[in-house]
């Protein structure tokens, strides 16, 4: 401002008018707008075609060429000033050619001044993309997208974005890269996927969204085959672990954002997103922008615009696990309500047992992008293929090779079992905690299976007490037993224990 404010202070404003009709100043105004008209054309001719290649097309070099179009921001203006005369100057790179060819010399010529007012404008708009259209529009730039996402959407002009879906629409898919696997779901499924860090599980919505490399989706949704659509074309809503809200809106702008990208009247659009936020227990915090937001409700207003959407696939990795637990139980009924109506198929990225019982169909358990197990919620935890899921449904799974008598532990040790499979096969032994009884004593009596351990940590579950044992014989043996059994017993960190269950509390799943 103290410029400004100097020359404020220093102009005669008596003699403004006169100063401004001088044949000098008429001359510098008219050269000022034959400047900016010509800036503003090349910018267009040149700038438009360049920003459409940078966001809708891949290449090789891409990065290289998008780095030299922002290089002119980091350049300071006298740093700038001279890379031009070092290309355009009378002994620069093209200002020889330029004198001989035209009689051209750019640092004495008005079209010199153009190619630096050019120079600097293409990349001051570059500076100022998402500014100019204050916090409802959005134009342009996609800010929250990833980093390998290439979309540029407006959603008042393009009109190739799927229609809102009415029907109902099936999902069919042939992944293949890290993921490898067939997924198919009749309309209206809930499917649960889980498994392990790294199983692959956020690589397998973003391969049905088209938006990573590790992964290529065939994909159709009812009886359109959306693979070679861009992912704002596909009717796909994503929900990501961060929400990814655009920064720059407010919640009510975000929750409308797609159903404006389908081309939706900004009214219309505006109630819907009033409609799920209050929905979603958010409608009170319409006039914040994310930054305003917790990430509790950051996540409860992403939820919010992908359902408002209206999408034909809706994709949700983890998306209750910012909330506490009051809030995600009232969000958990709203999308429960929600998806019993929905045409589409769902997929919920969970590790939350609860969330994959209650909400979902079916349950995917992925292992390296492999499929463990595509069962329904009731067969995964009667008979859990994988060690992990049975971990996370609150069982004891200790893998191994079935015997005569039961199964031969990985572990070393050795369970009995009340109905063998047959010998040799890779098998689970899976126990209930509430099965598994603890002694000072070594037991005796009618137990068949029993081990020496100690005891390694103590946990609250609800009113009871959840006791992990360390144990040679079966690796790690989880408990489940009341507070008073636990005081009877004497039970703390350390403390020498027995271990026994029945053969009949013992469940072989073959692998």
């Amino acid at each position: 401002m103290v410029p400004l404010i100097g020359i404020l202070v220093r102009t005669e404003w008596g003699e403004l008018g006169a100063h401004l009709t001088t044949p000098g100043s008429v001359e510098a105004l008219k050269l000022s707008l034959l400047v900016s008209f010509w800036a503003l054309g090349l910018s267009v001719l040149l700038g438009v075609p360049l920003a459409w290649l940078l966001a809708r097309v891949d290449f090789h070099g891409k990065a290289l060429e998008r780095s030299l179009v922002l290089l002119p921001m980091v350049l300071p203006p006298t740093v700038g000033g001279v890379a031009l005369l070092l290309g355009f100057g009378r002994r620069g790179l093209l200002g020889p050619f330029l004198d001989d060819a035209f009689g051209i010399t750019l640092p004495f010529h008005t079209s010199g001044t153009v190619v630096a007012a050019t120079f600097v404008a293409m990349t001051v708009l570059v500076a100022l993309r998402g500014r100019w259209t204050g916090g409802h529009a959005v134009r342009g730039i996609h800010h929250a997208a990833p980093a390998d996402d290439p979309v540029v959407l407006d959603p008042e002009r393009d009109e190739r974005a799927l229609p809102a879906p009415e029907g109902r629409w099936a999902l069919h898919a042939e992944v293949t890269g890290f993921n490898r696997l067939t997924l198919e779901a009749e309309p209206g499924t809930t499917i649960a996927v889980v498994g392990e860090n790294g199983a692959g599980k956020t690589t397998l919505l973003r391969a049905l969204l088209g938006l990573t490399p590790r992964a290529h989706a065939d994909l159709r949704l009812g009886g359109d085959d959306v693979t070679a659509m861009p992912p704002h074309r596909r009717g796909v809503a994503w929900v990501p672990q961060d929400g990814a809200l655009f920064p720059h809106l407010t919640a009510p702008g975000n929750t409308a954002y797609g159903l404006r990208a389908q081309g939706v009247a900004r009214a219309e659009a505006r109630e819907a997103a009033r409609v799920w936020l209050d929905r979603l227990g958010v409608g009170h915090l319409a006039g914040r922008r994310p930054a305003q937001l917790s990430g509790g409700q950051a996540q409860r207003v992403a939820l919010a615009r992908a359902l408002a959407a209206r999408p034909r696939l809706l994709l949700l990795d983890e998306p209750l696990a910012a909330l506490d637990q009051t809030t995600r139980a009232r969000v958990r009924h709203t999308l429960r309500t929600h998806l019993a109506g929905f045409g589409g198929v769902c997929l919920i990225v969970t590790h939350d047992p609860v969330e994959a019982v209650s909400l979902a169909d079916r349950v995917l358990v992925l292992s390296d992008g492999r499929a463990l197990q595509y069962a329904s919620p009731a067969d995964v935890t009667r008979n859990p293929r994988s060690p992990w899921v049975a971990r996370m449904l609150g069982r004891n799974a200790w893998p191994g090779t079935t015997t005569a008598d039961g199964v031969k532990l990985a572990a070393g040790g050795a369970v009995v079992v009340a109905e063998p499979c047959p010998e040799g096969s890779d098998a689970l032994a899976i126990v209930a905690p509430e099965a598994v009884s603890l002694h000072r004593e070594q037991p005796a009596g009618s137990p068949r299976n029993v081990w020496s351990g100690t005891v390694r940590e103590v946990t609250a579950a609800g009113s009871r007490l959840r006791v992990l044992v360390s144990s040679p014989a079966v690796a790690d043996v989880v408990a489940e037993i009341t507070p008073q059994a636990a005081a009877e017993l004497g039970i703390a960190d350390g403390t020498a224990v027995w271990c026994s269950v029945k053969a009949t509390e013992i469940t072989v799943v073959t692998l």
